[in-house]
């Protein structure tokens, strides 16, 4: 038995003693979110909320679990109101910047974490996000590690530490994160992707290959899933394979430069010297 069920056992306990308590209904929901109950988290701090409206923390608890449960709009709405209610709040304010960052808004998100709210963990998730779009991959490195020291099972954050380890060419654990972020979500296809792509500048593309088949299974649409799978195969010299994958990369995207120039490589391979021309200078 995990400690955070324990944990919510002796909350429920309490709760069934006080039913009415905002603190009890809050914590209980809390506890429901680290063990993967959404709706339960959801349902509870929102009881808690109507007990207690004006405690900024819930609402900004609230934020998160919606943010997590894929509800942007409300997300941002709580966020929102926890910063009307405390302008101060750095659990708000850092939930809002990360949501920015989802919604492709990083002026935005920059603007807010600019604000100087201090080094909360959630604070630290935001700004190493912010740091690997500036490039900054050693501070996000730093950053996101801060985070995750305190929040182990978010998935997305371990998915960001291995594109910043792999950034610094820490490829090895860049390969153990994104191990890590795939066995938190399974269904993570960015984590398969690019796990595939580590485990093949690695020369460990047999590994590589099984990755890339679930990353298409579970995204067969994307056109970089095939290209991951054509440099594996490429990899183990299965040439005309690995050409039918950059095949169909390029059905789906036919503007898609990486796949060009791979294919123009993998015909110099082939001896098709006026095909590898052709697509090169295509890429």
């Amino acid at each position: 038995m995990s400690a955070v069920f324990e944990m919510a056992q002796r909350c429920q306990t309490a709760l069934e003693a006080d039913p009415e308590n905002p603190a009890l209904l809050h914590r209980l929901g809390r506890l429901m979110g680290q063990l993967d109950q959404s709706e339960l988290e959801l349902a509870l701090v929102g009881q808690a909320i109507a007990r207690a409206p004006d405690v900024a923390s819930y609402h900004a608890d609230l934020g998160d679990a919606l943010l997590r449960a894929g509800h942007a709009v409300d997300a941002r709405a709580a966020f929102e109101h926890t910063l009307v209610i405390d302008p101060g709040n750095a659990e708000a304010t850092a939930g809002l910047a990360d949501l920015l960052l989802d919604q492709g808004d990083v002026d935005g998100a920059r603007g807010l974490v600019e604000g100087g709210i201090g080094p909360t963990a959630r604070w630290n998730r935001a700004v190493g996000r912010l740091a690997l779009i500036d490039g900054q991959s050693a501070q996000a490195v730093e950053m996101l590690l801060g985070y995750l020291a305190e929040a182990p099972t978010d998935s997305a954050a371990v998915f960001y530490l291995g594109v910043a380890l792999q950034a610094e060419e820490l490829l090895e654990p860049a390969v153990a994160a994104y191990r890590h972020a795939v066995g938190l979500d399974p269904d993570l296809f960015e984590g398969h992707a690019n796990l595939a792509t580590v485990l093949t500048a690695l020369g460990r593309s047999a590994e590589a290959l099984i990755i890339a088949d679930r990353a298409i299974t579970l995204a067969p649409g994307r056109p970089g899933a095939y290209l991951n799978r054509a440099n594996c195969l490429r990899d183990l010299g299965r040439l005309i394979e690995a050409r039918a994958d950059l095949g169909r990369a390029l059905a789906i995207d036919p503007g898609y430069p990486e796949a060009w120039s791979t294919l123009g490589n993998l015909d110099h391979d082939l001896g098709a010297m006026s095909h590898a021309l052709d697509a090169h200078a295509r890429a």
